[in-house]
């Protein structure tokens, strides 16, 4: 735990925050292993609370296609939620969970269904232990996948999106033989709490 924590202002909130993020991701991989009958693991390889950006400036450093899964949230801290992954990894993912051999080569629109659906695990179970750690009601919109592609405009639906602090959980996700990374944004405005300041 305390590599982790190492990224935080050493604060029992902050230690908090991780711990029930990695309850709700195992819980989140349990019932995707249960809904699909494979293996999968999730866990916090870093967690990371910045200052003031911009999507553009948090996708700049990507250099191959990512896809996004987009959700607006609406509460005291209202901003976006997007979980993140590189083509290659959505797609070794979803031959993991939804095909018995072989990888896929191309998206079909049951694939992304998929996809966002895992999404969707992931970011309910995540939110359901922060509301109680923030001790705040949030609502969110229903998800969009989105392209983007390196030195591309931003997808229409991110490009209005204000700079804003950024709390960051950046993902191992275990796959049997193989791992692949993915990242968890929390794009708001945090200054009513504490554990959510971003550290000097």
């Amino acid at each position: 735990m305390s590599q982790h924590s190492a990224y935080f202002n050493h604060t029992s909130g902050r230690k908090m925050l991780l711990e029930v993020t990695q309850l709700a991701l195992a819980e989140s991989a349990n019932l995707i292993a249960l809904q699909t009958e494979r293996d999968i693991q999730f866990r916090v390889s870093a967690m990371t609370v910045k200052k003031q950006q911009s999507i553009q400036q948090v996708l700049s450093a990507q250099d191959h296609q990512v896809l996004i899964i987009h959700q607006s949230i609406q509460s005291k801290c209202s901003g976006s939620l997007l979980f993140m992954l590189q083509e290659t990894s959505a797609r070794q993912l979803l031959a993991h969970l939804c095909h018995d051999a072989g990888s896929i080569h191309e998206l079909s629109e049951l694939d992304e269904e998929a996809l966002v659906e895992v999404s969707n695990i992931l970011v309910n179970h995540c939110l359901s232990h922060y509301v109680q750690v923030l001790d705040v009601n949030i609502s969110t919109a229903v998800p969009k996948l989105l392209h983007y592609l390196p030195a591309q405009p931003l997808p229409e639906a991110l490009a209005d999106l204000p700079e804003s602090s950024l709390f960051s959980v950046e993902l191992d996700i275990n796959l049997g033989n193989l791992t692949q990374q993915a990242v968890m944004l929390w794009l708001g405005h945090f200054d009513q709490f504490d554990i959510l300041h971003p550290a000097d």
